[in-house]
């Protein structure tokens, strides 16, 4: 069984706490939902460890994440703003959609590109320098990040478990 690491997420309507587990072999990560198919919230790491002592699953404290997801929305909808993005704010907003259950967008090239320049480190701002992003990259994201969001709703109640 894989183990489960606290994900927390920060929010303008508060910061719940998620199950994130890696895949096994070929499967996907994910994050642990309940039986409606919204994403199990807790309000803090140590609710979503005894809710894994409850289901007999495994914890694991050491590699917990935060994801500001106020600040990647603010990106997403102003991402010319100050004061910038930072790729790795991007790149774990990036990563956390596609672990999200549900389908995003089909992805092409112009990801790829976009995708490639977060994970090398050179897109602190998409115009910041000459290996920024190219405005259809922006766009690409942006409109992949919007999709997102609203998955992030849908699978979102509101409150907490």
């Amino acid at each position: 069984m894989p183990d489960h690491y606290p994900y927390r997420v920060l929010t303008p309507t508060g910061d719940p706490t998620l199950l994130w587990r890696p895949g096994e072999n070929d499967e996907p990560d994910a994050f642990l939902t309940g039986p409606d198919g919204s994403l199990l919230r807790f309000p803090d790491p140590a609710a979503a460890e005894a809710h894994c002592l409850r289901h007999g699953l495994d914890f694991f404290w050491g590699a917990g994440n935060t994801l500001d997801l106020a600040a990647a929305r603010h990106w997403t909808e102003a991402p010319l703003l100050q004061p910038p993005a930072s790729c790795r704010l991007l790149l774990d907003t990036w990563n956390f959609f596609t672990d999200l259950p549900g389908a995003l967008p089909p992805e092409g090239p112009v990801h790829d590109g976009a995708y490639d320049k977060l994970f090398g480190g050179t897109a602190l701002h998409p115009t910041s320098d000459p290996a920024s992003w190219t405005p259809a990259e922006t766009a690409a994201v942006r409109a992949l990040f919007t999709a997102g969001f609203a998955r992030w709703d849908r699978l979102t109640g509101p409150a907490p478990h």
